[in-house]
């Protein structure tokens, strides 16, 4: 690796000795020689010290959480997952025709930082499902935010008093419209000075939103928004009739 730099060097510093020898017929070539391969050593240098350019493909994906992977990474792989694993909430002929989830564009605006409110205990709450099935959740507390000038505010759940996700299942205008009509998910991601990521880009659909065969909680009323939030996970289109 360093023989090639080298030879570079040796070759622009000839070159230069040709080109500046004339301008001073009293100092030896071998001299241009010398200031030639230490002026291309310290650009080497440099060149290796700095940090390069960034990838203009480094800027298609400008929502980044706490250092961990991409949103648009995480989407592909969330693809893949639906497409190939046995695990995939698809039914099989879906899986068969799966060509990728359908999502709003990756927007800043829609990753904020918020203080959780958490409440001096922590009552049970029983979530309806779409299935009529309950599930039970600890009650923990709230968030407040604005979302284009309109107040708004979540609760948030833990499924028990160890779980470290905070779950906020949120409906809103676009309930639907352009995204499941049940409402959509969000976990929060508390960031090192105890505050916590509302990152709207990340709301997903429940599994139910797929085909019948899930049962999954729905938003409680106090947190269907009183606003369209168009980020996120949008509305599946190959949803089969009931029944089938």
């Amino acid at each position: 690796m360093a023989a090639r730099p080298l030879a570079s060097l040796m070759v622009l510093g000839a070159l230069l000795a040709l080109l500046l020898a004339p301008l001073a017929p009293g100092l030896p070539t071998f001299a241009w020689v010398g200031l030639a391969l230490v002026l291309g050593g310290a650009g080497l240098f440099l060149r290796w010290r700095l940090p390069p350019a960034p990838r203009a493909s480094a800027f298609a994906d400008p929502i980044r959480l706490g250092g961990g992977e991409s949103l648009l990474a995480l989407r592909a792989a969330k693809d893949r997952l639906f497409k190939e694993d046995p695990e995939s909430p698809l039914l099989p002929e879906q899986r068969a025709r799966f060509t990728g989830l359908r999502y709003y564009p990756p927007d800043p605006a829609a990753v904020l930082v918020v203080q959780v409110h958490e409440l001096a205990e922590h009552p049970p709450a029983r979530l309806v499902t779409n299935t009529g099935q309950p599930f039970d959740y600890l009650r923990w507390g709230e968030v407040h935010f604005t979302w284009q000038g309109v107040d708004c505010r979540l609760t948030v759940y833990r499924a028990d008093p160890d779980d470290p996700t905070l779950f906020a299942p949120f409906g809103d205008l676009t309930n639907g419209q352009t995204t499941y009509s049940g409402g959509r998910y969000l976990e929060l991601v508390e960031r090192a000075d105890g505050s916590y990521v509302l990152d709207f880009n990340r709301a997903y659909n429940p599994y139910c939103a797929y085909n019948s065969g899930w049962s999954c909680p729905l938003p409680p009323p106090e947190n269907r928004l009183p606003v369209a939030i168009e980020a996120g996970e949008r509305a599946f289109e190959d949803h089969p009739p009931e029944g089938s």
